[in-house]
């Protein structure tokens, strides 16, 4: 985060997750599957 030029406020809301198929989400769909629930739920947090 201290390369991130953002306000604290901002900043405290960037969440980092880790999926076993690393940036290549498109081969392993397990991961996939993980992330598109983890957005889909950052969403409906973010959003109210």
């Amino acid at each position: 985060m201290h390369q991130l030029d953002i306000p604290a406020e901002a900043a405290s809301r960037v969440e980092h997750r880790y999926y076993p198929a690393g940036h290549m989400m498109y081969v392993h769909e397990e991961s996939r599957k993980a992330q598109a629930a983890d957005l889909t739920a950052f969403v409906a947090r973010v959003t109210g």
